[in-house]
């Protein structure tokens, strides 16, 4: 737990921006990392960060919920839960980490000519598991930060740390 306070939470704390953006960056960051958009997660991150004001330095360090240690469980979840709603046969664990195993090891486009070799045999259905967990994380992910933060502020600003404030507390605040 304290490395999780140390890596993320922290961090978060000392930022010198709003509560929103804070909330907005953690619900951006959780949407893309619970996508299979593993090798340009960052760019896509950056330039939505950008488009919605969310705070794209705690989106790019959410984005990390996946990572080339969680993707294949993670993918295998997602490939599950959209072959479920989709009414297809499962693949095994096993038989889908082996087809999968070498996306991306090869670099971006290999990786991209490996996912189109899968087809949508694997790939729709796994787009469509992820999207469903990336969008219930997103939508969760904003207002626990946003609560979060704001009775942490609170607190802070009872123990007399902070000045009371009217308007959006700030993570500087």
């Amino acid at each position: 737990m304290g490395w999780i306070h140390a890596r993320f939470i922290q961090p978060m704390l000392t930022l010198q921006t709003t509560v929103h953006s804070v909330s907005l960056g953690v619900s951006l960051g959780l949407f893309v990392g619970l996508t299979p958009t593993v090798g340009f997660q960052m760019v896509v991150v950056f330039l939505l960060g950008t488009l919605i004001k969310a705070n794209r330095f705690v989106a790019c360090a959410w984005v990390w919920i996946s990572n080339p240690l969680t993707m294949i469980p993670m993918y295998y979840g997602y490939y599950w839960l959209g072959s479920l709603i989709l009414g297809r046969k499962l693949l095994g664990y096993s038989s889908f980490a082996v087809r999968l195993e070498s996306f991306g090891r090869e670099g971006f486009i290999a990786g991209l000519r490996e996912l189109w070799n899968l087809g949508m045999e694997l790939f729709e259905p796994l787009l469509i598991g992820s999207l469903l967990v990336a969008t219930l994380g997103a939508l969760i992910g904003y207002p626990v930060t946003y609560v979060l933060l704001n009775r942490y502020y609170r607190r802070r600003g009872a123990a007399g740390d902070e000045k009371p404030t009217t308007r959006e507390p700030s993570v500087q605040d």
